[in-house]
């Protein structure tokens, strides 16, 4: 039990405080067919597909693994480092990029109309064409006032999904290796043996 309140812990902080996220209120008065949400969400998809989300995402996983191994052994450093090893093979295996797309789908969708995912689309055609080109002011007020909760939503959920798989795989290996997390010491707490 000891172990399974250890893992708990290690992997609540290995990856940071978990943003809250807010949903999305529709406008009032606003009806919102099925079909019309169909149609905002594969635009939607389109456009986080022309922005490289899934390979942005992918690339970083190095860099995450990584920040969840140091931070582990900052917060935990009589952890045992097979237990690192392991979490973090573990970690690349199962990790899943589709995760993060759907969360920053379900992101733009909560905040930008199809109108307005229709002009990010061709705005981001255009920069990956090498083209330029000019944002509405509508648009570009929408954006100077959706981005900082956007990005909040992002990185927050992003930091959950870490950390849900990070304790997952981290009390798989803490049951198949009880003895890797023995000598874990929870903040002044004395380890038990």
């Amino acid at each position: 039990m000891r172990s399974a309140s250890i893992l708990l812990v290690l992997f609540s902080v290995s990856f940071g405080a978990v943003a809250q996220q807010q949903p999305a209120v529709p406008a009032p008065n606003v009806i919102v067919t099925v079909e019309d949400h169909a149609i905002l969400h594969e635009n939607t998809v389109k456009l986080v597909e022309l922005m490289g989300a899934r390979r942005k995402i992918e690339e970083n996983l190095d860099k995450m693994v990584q920040n969840g191994k140091e931070t582990m052994l900052q917060k935990f450093p009589d952890l045992n480092p097979a237990f690192v090893e392991e979490w973090s093979k573990r970690f690349r295996v199962q990790f899943n990029a589709d995760n993060y797309v759907d969360l920053m789908v379900a992101v733009y969708e909560g905040h930008f109309t199809n109108d307005e995912i229709l002009e990010l689309i061709q705005i981001q055609r255009n920069t990956n064409e090498g083209k330029t080109h000019t944002v509405s002011p509508h648009l570009k007020e929408k954006l100077a006032g959706a981005m900082p909760s956007m990005m909040s939503e992002i990185i927050g959920g992003f930091t959950q999904l870490g950390s849900k798989l990070g304790a997952e795989i981290g009390q798989e290996i803490g049951t198949e290796h009880p003895e890797w997390v023995k000598d874990v010491k929870l903040g002044n707490e004395p380890a038990k043996k």
